[in-house]
C-alpha cells in the first residue's frame, strides 16, 4: 500500500491497525502475515481462552476446502465463497481447478482491504473477489449478479465460513434469502462455532470475540439445523470438520461443526 493511500484515509489506517478484525485475527492463527499486532494480541487471547483455538480454525477452513473439492468431484462448476478472508495456498479457486479448470470462484468479503488484496493476487478469467457484506444480503446477492460472473440459471455451491455467520444476529434469515436467489440442486458449506458440548467455554471464547466483534454468538447445533432447513444434508449431518475424511488426524476436536446440504432435491 503506497503512503499516499495511507495518508488519504490516516482515520481507517490508525483504526485498523489498533482494533482487531476478524479475517486478520483468523489470518494470524491460520499462520498467515496479513495481520498486526492488535490481530495477533487478539489472537493470542482467545488461545488462551481456549488452546486448540488455532486447530480450530485450521480443521474449518480445511473443510472448506475439502468440501469444495468433494462437490467439484460431483459436478459443481460454480462456487460463491463468502469469507475466505486473506489469498493462501488453500484457496478455493486452487483446490476445485484439480478437478475442473474450468470452475469459476467468485470471493466476496466485506473488508474492501482483503477484496482489494484477492483481485490483486487471486483473480483470472475464472476467478473474481467483490466487496459485499452478508449482513446486508440483498445488497450482496445484487453485486454478485451485477458481476456478471455466476450464471444464477445453473446450481451454486454457497461456502461460508470464516466467522461470518456468527455475526450474524439472524444467520438463519440470511441464508433463506441467499437460497431463494439460487437454483435447486445448489448446495451449502458452512462451518460455525458451536456452544454444544461445553457451553462454559463456548461463552467464555464469544465473550473475547465480542471485545472486536460486538454481534459475535457462538450456536448450539439445534440453532444451526434452523440455519440449514432448507436443505438436505449430507450424512454424517453437522459433524466436526475433522470428521468428514477418515484420514484426517492432524486435528482435535474442535468446538467448530460443519455441514453439506443441498438445495431443493435430495443429494
Amino acid at each position: 500500500m503506497s503512503a499516499r493511500k495511507v495518508l488519504t484515509h490516516p482515520g481507517q489506517f490508525w483504526t485498523g491497525c489498533m482494533t482487531p478484525e476478524s479475517t486478520r485475527v483468523r489470518d494470524y492463527l491460520l499462520g498467515g502475515k496479513d495481520n498486526y499486532i492488535s490481530d495477533r494480541e487478539a489472537g493470542t487471547r482467545l488461545s488462551n481462552v481456549f488452546p486448540a483455538m488455532q486447530q480450530h480454525v485450521r480443521a474449518a477452513n480445511w473443510f472448506h476446502r475439502w468440501a469444495c473439492t468433494y462437490l467439484a468431484k460431483q459436478g459443481a462448476a460454480q462456487f460463491l465463497d463468502i469469507g475466505a478472508g486473506f489469498p493462501s495456498p488453500t484457496d478455493t479457486h486452487l483446490a476445485v481447478r484439480g478437478i475442473n479448470p474450468d470452475a469459476t470462484v467468485l470471493y466476496v468479503d466485506a473488508d474492501r482491504f482483503v477484496a482489494a488484496h484477492r483481485r490483486a493476487l487471486s483473480c483470472d478469467e475464472h476467478t473474481k473477489a467483490v466487496e459485499a457484506a452478508l449482513a446486508d444480503t440483498g445488497a450482496l446477492i445484487d453485486h454478485v449478479r451485477d458481476s456478471g460472473f455466476l450464471d444464477f440459471q445453473d446450481p451454486i455451491v454457497l461456502s461460508i465460513g470464516g466467522w461470518v455467520l456468527e455475526q450474524l444476529p439472524d444467520a438463519a434469515a440470511a441464508v433463506r434469502e441467499l437460497s431463494a436467489a439460487i437454483v435447486p440442486g445448489s448446495w451449502l458449506v458452512i462451518s460455525h462455532l458451536v456452544t454444544d458440548p461445553d457451553e462454559q467455554l463456548a461463552e467464555h471464547i464469544g465473550a473475547e470475540c465480542r471485545l472486536w466483534m460486538p454481534e459475535f454468538h457462538p450456536r448450539s447445533i439445534g440453532e444451526i439445523e434452523t440455519i440449514v432447513a432448507e436443505y438436505t444434508l449430507l450424512d454424517p449431518g453437522i459433524i466436526a470438520p475433522q470428521g468428514w475424511a477418515e484420514n484426517v488426524s492432524d486435528y482435535p476436536e474442535t468446538l467448530c461443526r460443519s455441514a453439506i446440504g443441498r438445495l431443493g432435491m435430495s443429494p
